[in-house]
């Protein structure tokens, strides 16, 4: 089974996300995100420095109330939209792997059975 693995970046917006969900008006810390995440603390101060960078700024200037698309318009930053929707496309790609194995982990169930049957009779 191949799956669509996702880069640290999407995984850290992931879980940046869930945290939002999860903690409305909430404030992060680096040690919560990179946990939620399954990412190493120490990668992000040295391969992901923007994102430590948006963490600190959210932090300073809390925006709870805006939607994405209002910050993304607000800040006119593009390339965070672009990055969520890679992210969605991802996951959902993911979600469509996982569904197809299920089908074929119940087929191979249905087949056991039958096959357990056939040998009692």
């Amino acid at each position: 089974m191949s799956l669509v693995s996702l880069s640290i970046a999407e995984r850290l917006d992931a879980a940046l996300k869930f945290y939002d969900q999860e903690n409305p008006g909430g404030c992060p810390s680096l040690s919560k995100i990179c946990k939620l995440a399954g990412v190493n603390r120490s990668n992000i101060y040295t391969s992901h420095p923007e994102f430590l960078s948006r963490l600190r700024n959210r932090k300073i200037l809390p925006d709870k109330k805006a939607t994405l698309v209002e910050k993304v318009l607000k800040n006119n930053n593009i390339e965070l939209l672009a990055s969520y929707e890679r992210r969605n496309k991802a996951l959902l790609l993911l979600v469509i792997e996982l569904q197809e194995e299920v089908l074929r982990l119940e087929q191979r169930l249905i087949e056991a059975k039958r096959h357990a049957e056939n040998r009692r009779r």
